[in-house]
Formats: C-alpha cells, structure tokens, sequence
C-alpha cells in the first residue's frame, strides 16, 4: 500500500511539473503573439499617419493651385475687360501686358488675341503660371501648372434711344439744372468717335403735352387751328400701339393755359410753346419741340440747355411719342425731317425694323411726379381766331374771375383725362415698347411713392427703375449709358 501511494505521488509530482511547463510554454508564446501584434498595430500606425500627410499635404498644394488660379484669372478678367473698351486708345496687347506686369504674379506666360472694327473691340486672353508643389513631389509631381482664359467685348450696335424728359412745372429751379446736367453728361457719354453714325438719340420734352415741332407735326392728318405750337390729340386706343398712326384725323392742342388767376397773358400753355402774344409759324418755339435722330452732341447739348419747367404732367404723351419715333412707322416723317436739316443725314432708313438683330432700342423716360388731370376748353369758346386770340392773352382761371359769373364757369371747360386714366395710358405705352423688344429705363426723380411704382411697373425690369435724389440723377443716367454701351465678359 505503502509502495503505490508513494508511486502515485511521484506521478503527481511529475504532471504538475508538466503542467507548469506547459504554462510556462504557453505564457513565452503569448507574449510572443502579443509582441508581434504590437508591431503590426505600430506599423499600421505609421502607414496611416503617413498616408494621412500625405493626403493633407496635397490639399495644400490644391488650396495653393486654386488660390494662384484665382489671382491669375481676377487679374486676366480686369486687363481684357480695360484693353476692351472703345475709349481706351492704348494698344490692348499693351493693356494686358501693364496688368501682369503690375499684378506680382511671377514666371507668367501670356497670349493676347485683338480683334477690332469701327464699332468693336474684342480682347482675348490665355495666361499660365508654374507652381512649385510643396507636398506632390512625394509622389513625383514637383510643379503644377496654373492656367486662366478670358475674353471682352465692347460692340456698339446701332443704337436708337428716346430720351423722355420731364419739364413739368415741378421741374423749375435746381432740379431741372441736375436734370440738363446729367442729360449732356448721357450725351457725351455715348456719342464718341467710334459711335458715329451708329447711335441716334431722340429728345422728347413734355410736361402736360409734347410739342412734336411744325415739320413733324404737318406729317400727320391734324384739323389745324393756330401757329402757337404744335401738339397733338391723341386717343386713349393709340397707346397700346408701339406704331403713329399719321393718317388718322385727330385735332390740334389748343394753346391756353388752365392755371392761375394772377397774371395774363399766359406764360405756361398746356402746349409747351414759352411766353409770347402774337402767333407765328412756331420757329420760336423749336426749343420746346422734339429733337429727333440725331448724333451732333452741341446740338443736343444746346437743346437740352433751352428747356424750361413749363405747365403739367402728362407723362403718357411723353412715351406715346418716345416710342413711336422708335418704330418704323415714322420712317418717312424722319425721312421728312433729314431732307429738310432736322434731323442727321446718317440715320435715313431710320427708325430700323424691330426685330433687327443688330439694332438695339432704348426708350428712357424721366420724371419727378405723378401725372395730372388734363383739361380744355370747350369747342364752342374756341373755335374763331378772336378766341383763339383770346386764350393766348389771358388764362382760363384769369378770364373766368375777371370777367364771368361763377355759377357759368364750368361752362367754358372740361376735363379729357383723369390722372388715373394718364397712368394707364402710359402703362399701355410701356408694354407696347416691351413686348416689341425696346429695352425701357424709368427715372423717378424726387417722385411720389405713387409715381414711382407707375415708373417701376413701366420699366423692363425693377433693375431697370432708379429712384433718385438730388445729384443721384447723374448716377442714374451713368448707369444707363454704361448699360447701353454692353461692355461685357465674353468668355
């Protein structure tokens, strides 16, 4: 018994050692598996960090290659855009080389391509610039090339613009000097050199009617009554219609005026003619006319100088006539005007067809407040030169106070337009010159919030409407004929 419990311990002993040896054994391996994870999660580590230099260093050089670009295209744009203009005389190639020169972009490569004509300018461009990469050259790209391409265009198309101009009584004084100011200001803007005979400008002063000037007046079917000035009637059904109706029978403005009981005789006619007592064959009056199709920037100039706030507001005639001298219906009466030295010989054929692609119209209309009642007097008070006469030595209100009862002046008068129904007119008149494809600026200068939405409705767009203050006018007027002129990125 004794014999086998020893040898039973000795076995035991024996697989407990074995037991330890095989911890032993298993622990070395352990630590061995574990040594070499730590190495492969370490090696992994590095791989990453590398990987995520590397991509953080080409993000770099892409921010720098953007940022180069950027500068290398905003300096292209601003040189092609200055070699581009027609009043820039230097040599465009010159132009874009001076822009570079002073950009502090180095190593640059550039191309200019000039194309130009009697009303054209054309200026492209091709830049290019080496980058040293900072972070790429890891991966064998040592530098980029940084690359920009650019164009502009300064084209005058023949050009046909109607300046609509307020002379209403509520012009007097210092804003109708802003106004002569801003309009020579437009005048010489636009008619340089490189324009001749390619931009029109048509003048149309109105206050509470147009005088159209005798020549332009005798073109139409008018029941004629005076020499004092020469307006026209015009029916509410003729403002929807972009074209001038001249064969239709309709009467002469009578020449009076409806304001004031102070003084006689009349100073302000409803009829822009000025101060005069007798009648003549209205060449004194040509200051107050239309001035059509012309390019001679002393001769508008010096018919802008002339006007005179005069009377009250009747915007709708303004753009009636301002748009029909833009349509090709007053073909002929232009053609009238240039035979007999009214208007400039170059525009013969003129006013061009609406849908000639090289031909841009423009109708501007300018004015300071909202439009009026409009009023005559009635055909059995006018209808004999002595009456005639009379009106012309002394105003409606004068006469009335002066010398008939009360209850009988409403006799001698009435009314042919609400304000509202000048509004509308007007309004027909703006879409007509839009839906023939005219381009339609509004100025409303110092104007009523009524005003201004009646102008804002009749522009092409409310981009198109400026509502001005004061020297504003000016920057009105700029912004138009910049417009007009369509300098313009081209690529």
């Amino acid at each position: 018994m004794k014999g086998r419990s020893l040898k039973e311990a000795a076995a035991r002993r024996g697989w407990a050692i074995g037991q330890s040896a095989i911890r032993r054994r298993l622990v070395r391996r352990l630590r061995a598996r574990l040594a070499e994870e730590e190495g492969s999660v370490l090696s992994f580590a590095m791989i990453l960090l590398i990987v995520m230099l590397m991509v953080g260093g080409m993000a770099v050089d892409v921010m720098r290659y953007e940022n180069t670009r950027a500068e290398l295209q905003s300096t292209l744009d601003r040189a092609v855009l200055a070699a581009a203009s027609l009043d820039n005389t230097l040599d465009p190639r010159d132009v874009v080389n001076s822009y570079f020169a002073k950009s502090g972009l180095e190593g640059y490569r550039l191309s200019v391509d000039v194309s130009q004509g009697l009303n054209f300018k054309t200026v492209k461009a091709t830049a290019s610039a080496p980058m040293p990469s900072m972070f790429l050259n890891m991966l064998g790209i040592n530098r980029l090339k940084v690359q920009a391409k650019g164009g502009a265009e300064e084209r005058i198309n023949k050009v046909e613009i109607s300046l609509v101009l307020d002379i209403s009584g509520s012009m007097q004084g210092r804003k109708l000097e802003l106004l002569k100011d801003a309009a020579k200001d437009f005048v010489d803007s636009l008619l340089t050199e490189q324009s001749r005979d390619m931009i029109s400008i048509t003048i149309v002063p109105y206050s509470g009617q147009v005088n159209a000037g005798k020549m332009l007046f005798d073109a139409f079917n008018v029941t004629k009554s005076h020499d004092y000035s020469y307006c026209i009637e015009f029916d509410s059904d003729e403002f929807g219609d972009a074209a001038l109706d001249f064969a239709r029978a309709r009467k002469q403005v009578q020449h009076f005026e409806y304001s004031s009981y102070s003084y006689s005789p009349i100073r302000r006619p409803v009829c822009p003619a000025g101060e005069q007592s007798t009648a003549g064959d209205g060449a004194g009056n040509e200051k107050f006319a239309i001035t059509a199709f012309e390019q001679d920037k002393a001769t508008l100039k010096d018919r802008i100088d002339e006007l005179e706030a005069i009377s009250s507001t009747g915007t709708q005639y303004g753009v009636k006539w301002g748009l029909g001298l833009l349509d090709p219906s007053a073909r002929d009466a232009v053609a009238t005007l240039v035979r007999n030295g009214k208007a400039d010989p170059a525009f013969i054929g003129r006013p061009l067809a609406w849908d000639d692609p090289e031909t841009l119209k423009v109708l501007i209309v300018m004015s300071d407040g909202e439009n009026t009642d409009q009023y005559r007097i009635s055909d059995w008070a006018y209808d004999s030169s002595e009456e005639i006469e009379l009106w012309n030595g002394s105003t409606l209100w004068h006469y009335l106070y002066y010398n008939v009862w009360y209850p009988y002046w409403g006799y001698f008068y009435h009314r042919i337009v609400r304000a509202s129904q000048a509004d509308a007119d007007m309004l027909k008149a703006c879409s007509a010159a839009k839906e023939k494809g005219a381009v339609v600026f509004t100025i409303g200068f110092e104007t009523t919030s009524h005003s201004a939405d009646v102008l804002e409705e009749c522009a092409t767009s409310p981009a198109h409407y400026y509502d001005v203050d004061g020297i504003e006018i000016s920057e009105a007027f700029s912004a138009i004929a910049a417009t007009v002129q369509k300098l313009k990125l081209i690529e």
